[in-house]
């Protein structure tokens, strides 16, 4: 008998739909809420959008060069100029012409790593893997000439962009730009800027050591 009751009862299952069991779902989350890392419904970060906007601060490099090998005759001085560029002075105190090399001229960072080649500030996009001709010095004269560091052109790029936002942003993305300089700031500050210069005796290499402004 219970098993004629039994083959009933799975008979009369058989012949209905059995309901699913309603599976958890996740917790609606509203459109503006923006996630990092693993979602948390719980605790949403903040939209940037509503933030508190901030202004940018100025870029300002006050660092000094000071001569650590020198060159007879000729003196060097340096002074910062854009994210990590230097407008130079060279002159010439002797009494034949002199030449600067900029395709032999560099700069070391403070982690001892040279960063290509010296390009001067004039140089279009297009020509800067050119060979770039020497800059004759007539005697008793000087020149002044910007130049950029050749690895150090995306931040001088990065610059010219960020002088294109708005004046104020958020506290987030400002904080990413100054975070940035102060990283670029620690392999400028200990480095060295080296220039090539060729004499009527030969050629020499006058370095100025990057020292942190007051």
């Amino acid at each position: 008998m219970r098993t004629i009751l039994a083959i009933g009862l799975l008979a009369a299952c058989g012949s209905q739909a059995q309901p699913v069991p309603a599976q958890p779902t996740e917790p609606a989350r509203p459109s503006n809420w923006w996630i990092q890392g693993e979602p948390d419904t719980s605790q949403p970060t903040v939209d940037p959008s509503k933030q508190d906007k901030v202004e940018i601060p100025p870029l300002t490099r006050i660092e000094t060069v000071a001569t650590e090998i020198a060159i007879k005759g000729v003196a060097v001085t340096a002074v910062p100029v854009g994210a990590a560029g230097w407008t130079v002075q060279i002159e010439n105190n002797t009494n034949s012409m002199v030449s600067v090399a900029w395709d032999e001229s560099t700069f070391v960072t403070s982690k001892g790593e040279s960063y290509g080649r010296l390009i001067r500030g004039e140089t279009r996009r297009i020509d800067i893997a050119n060979a770039q001709p020497p800059t004759p010095v007539a005697p008793k004269a000087r020149i002044t000439q910007t130049v950029l560091v050749e690895k150090f052109l995306s931040e001088e790029a990065f610059e010219d962009k960020v002088a294109t936002y708005p004046r104020r942003l958020s506290a987030g993305l400002v904080e990413r730009i100054s975070e940035s300089r102060r990283g670029l700031q620690e392999m400028i500050v200990g480095g060295k800027l080296l220039l090539t210069i060729q004499l009527a005796a030969g050629k020499q290499t006058w370095t100025g050591k990057v020292m942190a402004g007051e």
